[in-house]
């Protein structure tokens, strides 16, 4: 019924929107996208859509991925404890989570023809980006790899032949500091050259009383060098390298308590007891007092580099060669990570993971005709090559070691929760009590290493794909595409702790028990490989019953590879006894000839995800120019979609059987007069639930994380000249969420309105820029990401805040 009403409501506004007198002289500009892997305008692509470009992007207060979610209401990007393996991008509430580092994304991101692997490789502030579009739905045919949800394509401010310099300093409150300038010019008639280059501070805003320090801060820099080179008119080569370095203290031991203590959590009062032997509190009662009680300040730092080269040859007329050819590397590396997320020394980790990727793509453009029929067409070739080297670490602290049977026999009182929930600690117990002796248990004074393990991924792809427009009638066009890929990964992992029996007898032997449970564990070795091919394609009718409507269905078929997981626990718990302690005890046994069991090995693999999606779609002009309305009706359905759940002890990564991604999307833009534009944006999920699953029962009908029923965004635009040098501006931001998950493990954050704007003055030939700026102006407080806290069966939960209200000034100069 809901569905109904608002398809409705969108036909209503179409109509009233036609003119019935002639509209004034200003119009919408046009937008043109690449989404279809070559230039067009955003009105006439078969698909939903949002296209920013540099102007719109300053506009909206948009400096990054991250800020695009409070723009567009099907779009979220959330950030958790590690940016390669934890910091999803979702549309229409669906996104690859999890906590391994071998999860690849449901939404493939793309840098000037790029793609990235992880997403959390684009965290950092843009560095001259010229436009941003965002597909939303399957995109599998064109870019293939890893969009069962969209894509996200960001290009760079291409150079150009005029000279220009500029640049922009930002300064506001918890120290920001932000500097950015760039230059443009001509080298000779055919050679371009365009130098960027960004410098982002800021304090953090979450306080450690602990250490003194803050957390969450920002300490960026970045450079960007382009040079177009075009030798004749047929033919040009661009150029593009990039490096940034981020230094920043986060991520794990970000979280704060959600909700209070509770006296029925089983170990609430322990850990208080214990917290309290370090002079800090276990958690405050506020916890948006921005506190954070953690033994350690981790850190994360991150090296991306790379370069990219970019050819275009026009053959014919009507036919266009376009080779694109990158070499990467990433590297993330985070230290001194607090994993028990709290001011009780229980453990402490840290990873390194490094990436290098080759990627080339051909693609040929062009058209002709079959018969007396048009048709246009993109037919190409892609090919990457990946490696990932991952090292991790974990240590067991000062105040495991003797606590590790007190912590245990808490959590093992029943095999079920006070919740009701199954405990997960209760097995896992049973198993391990009698295999470390409370009564020889030291309290280790100094970090002992517990689990320390190295892994290696190989990646390889190649694909085929087509893509074909035939032009039925003037007004009526079938688009298919058809795409063959074959994908190869390889993982071999290597416990550096030793044998199965060595590591279980070192962890014996040093009292560090607390490193059994789950995700602390270091598997033995293991090589594993998977090998998979696949055909996606996809079809559409558009039909143009003017030249300012588009009416359009579609239907794609998507693909993501299958993967192998990178986790401590990969292949589980391989340890047992055959006797517990209290056998032991009664029977006068010798705790040191304890038996050591194996237990049958876990597969580490998990299965491909597929897609079926369907949409039908409006795209609109109206009033002259003045006001564009584009709305789309969608239903995927998901099966073996990819997740990871955290259990209290495991990070599993499986497949549910099924999820369903379904609602309707509405974006408005229009000039309300010559000195005033809206942009208004509105996404309804009516369903988005998970299906059955063996291994995640507890998400069988559940709704995805970050998938409210409805959110939307507004954006308003006003200016007007002063006098004939000076010209006032000002853009008010709203963006609303409802109510919804922040994780697949933790309970529904409440709905709430962000608020952002800018005032300022400039000239009016563009040269200068004064604006004042708040962000999150009403200083609304709310979580970005939820789990679960680790060693607590009752399973409280654990967030990481939002950022606060932010505040400054921001001058701009070009020449």
């Amino acid at each position: 019924m809901k569905v109904k009403l608002l398809t409705a409501a969108i036909g209503s506004i179409v109509l009233a929107s036609t003119p019935t007198v002639q509209a004034e002289s200003f119009v919408l500009e046009e937008i043109v996208v690449t989404a279809q892997k070559r230039e067009q305008s955003l009105q006439d692509v078969p698909l939903a859509v949002t296209a920013y470009d540099a102007q719109a992007l300053k506009a909206q207060g948009i400096d990054d991925v991250i800020d695009l979610g409070t723009s567009n209401p099907s779009l979220n990007f959330s950030t958790g404890q590690n940016k390669v393996s934890n910091s999803p991008i979702r549309i229409r509430g669906i996104g690859t989570v999890g906590t391994n580092a071998a999860f690849e994304g449901a939404v493939g991101v793309y840098v000037d023809g790029v793609y990235r692997s992880r997403s959390g490789m684009v965290l950092a502030t843009f560095n001259d980006i010229g436009g941003v579009e965002i597909l939303r739905g399957p995109q599998g045919t064109l870019f293939g790899k890893n969009t069962t949800a969209g894509a996200m394509i960001l290009n760079s401010t291409r150079p150009g032949q005029d000279f220009e310099a500029g640049g922009e300093v930002t300064l506001g409150n918890y120290g920001k500091e932000k500097a950015s300038f760039f230059v443009n010019g001509a080298v000779s008639d055919t050679l371009s050259l365009r130098a960027s280059i960004l410098s982002d501070q800021a304090d953090g805003f979450i306080d450690n009383p602990a250490t003194g320090n803050d957390k969450q801060n920002t300490d960026l820099y970045s450079v960007k060098l382009q040079a177009l080179w075009e030798p004749t008119a047929e033919t040009s080569v661009h150029v593009i390298a990039d490096y940034s370095k981020a230094n920043e203290t986060c991520c794990d031991g970000m979280g704060t308590r959600i909700d209070a203590p509770d006296p029925t959590s089983l170990l609430d009062g322990f850990y208080s007891g214990q917290a309290s032997l370090n002079g800090l509190p276990y958690f405050t009662d506020d916890p948006f007092d921005r506190n954070n009680y953690t033994n350690t300040d981790g850190t994360d730092k991150s090296v991306d580099q790379g370069i990219a080269v970019i050819v275009t040859h026009d053959l014919t007329d009507d036919l266009t060669l376009k080779s694109t050819t990158s070499y990467r590397e990433y590297t993330n590396e985070q230290e001194n990570q607090d994993s028990d997320f709290g001011p009780v020394d229980l453990l402490r980790g840290g990873s390194t993971n490094e990436f290098e990727t080759f990627s080339q793509e051909f693609n040929l453009t062009g058209s002709f005709d079959l018969g007396d029929m048009p048709v246009e067409y993109v037919a190409g070739a892609f090919y990457s090559n990946e490696d990932l080297e991952r090292r991790s670490t974990r240590y067991t602290e000062s105040q495991a070691g003797a606590n590790f049977h007190t912590i245990m026999n808490v959590l093992s009182l029943s095999p079920v929760t006070p919740d009701g929930d199954p405990n997960p600690f209760y097995a896992l117990y049973n198993a391990y009590a009698g295999f470390f002796n409370p009564i020889e248990l030291a309290n280790p004074a100094s970090t002992l290493p517990g689990s320390d393990s190295e892994s290696v991924l190989e990646n390889e792809v190649w694909a085929l794909y087509s893509h074909l427009t035939f032009s039925l009638t003037d007004n009526l066009n079938l688009v298919t595409g058809l795409r063959y890929s074959e994908e190869e990964k390889a993982v071999d992992f290597n416990n550096l702790m030793g044998t199965t029996e060595e590591y279980f007898d070192y962890l014996r032997q040093n009292d560090a028990g607390i490193m059994t449970l789950g995700a602390s564990t270091t598997s033995p070795d293991f090589s594993e490989s998977i090998d998979e091919e696949e055909w996606t394609y996809s079809a559409s009718l558009q039909y143009f019953p003017t030249e300012d409507i588009q009416l359009y269905a579609s239907y794609s078929k998507g693909f993501k590879a299958g993967g192998i997981s990178l986790a401590g626990d990969a292949v589980g718990q391989l340890i047992t006894t055959e006797h517990t302690y209290t056998d032991w005890v009664a029977n006068g046994m010798d705790y040191n000839a304890t038996p050591l069991v194996l237990s049958p090995e876990l597969d580490p693999t998990y299965d491909p995800e597929y897609v079926d999606a369907y949409e039908v779609g409006l795209k609109a002009t109206f009033h002259d120019g003045r006001g564009r309305l584009n709305t789309a009706i969608f239903y995927s359905d998901y099966q073996d979609i990819q997740v990871t759940t955290f259990t209290g002890t495991d990070f599993i990564t499986t497949n549910a059987d099924t999820a369903k991604s379904q609602g309707i999307e509405m974006e408005l833009d229009y000039a309300v007069t010559e000195n005033l534009r809206a942009d208004i944006a509105i996404t309804y999920l009516d369903d988005t639930t998970y299906g059955s699953s063996e291994l995640i029962s507890h998400l069988e009908g559940r709704d995805q994380a970050f998938a409210p029923e409805f959110s939307g965004a507004m954006n308003l635009s006003y200016s007007r000249g002063i006098n004939e040098i000076l010209e006032g501006y000002a853009n008010l931001n709203i963006s609303y969420m409802g109510e919804h998950f922040i994780s697949n493990d933790t309970d529904y954050q409440e709905e709430y309105t962000l608020v952002g704007g800018t005032i300022g003055l400039r000239s009016q030939d563009g040269v200068w820029d004064v604006g004042l700026f708040c962000r999150n102006c009403f200083d609304k407080e709310y979580y970005n990401f939820g789990f679960d806290a680790p060693l607590q069966a009752h399973s409280p939960q654990m967030g990481n805040q939002g950022a606060p209200r932010t505040y400054g000034l921001a001058v701009s100069a070009n020449f």
